[in-house]
């Protein structure tokens, strides 16, 4: 079962939102490294609330977000919507193929078709 607050392998991730395309509204990712925010097969993602905006448009995280001292890595609903894509795309995608169109969105903000 999908919950928040808790680290997923991006194997499990992609599995539960390919599952559940509206999970996307409740969560965003979030990672240890801020070197790279690329997303990998052996990392852990911590997937948490949206970030709250405050009067002055500063975003504030979730505390379990700053407790661990993770960056935001992606949105939940850019996260559903590439998965959405890569699904329609290739129906037959392996992890590897969405870690690789999550990327690309994330580095050229616009789907890599497959």
């Amino acid at each position: 079962m999908f919950q928040l607050k808790t680290f997923y392998s991006m194997e499990q991730l992609i599995k539960y939102v390919k599952y559940d395309l509206d999970l996307g509204d409740t969560f965003c990712v979030y990672t240890k490294d801020n070197d790279t925010l690329d997303l990998d097969i052996d990392s852990l993602y911590w997937v948490d609330d949206y970030p709250d905006v405050d009067d002055v448009d500063n975003e504030i995280y979730p505390s379990s977000v700053s407790e661990k001292n993770l960056y935001y890595c992606y949105s939940g609903q850019q996260f559903a919507d590439v998965i959405n894509v890569t699904q329609a795309g290739k129906p037959d995608a392996t992890v590897e193929d969405y870690i690789k169109a999550l990327n690309y969105y994330s580095q050229h903000d616009t789907f890599l078709v497959l």
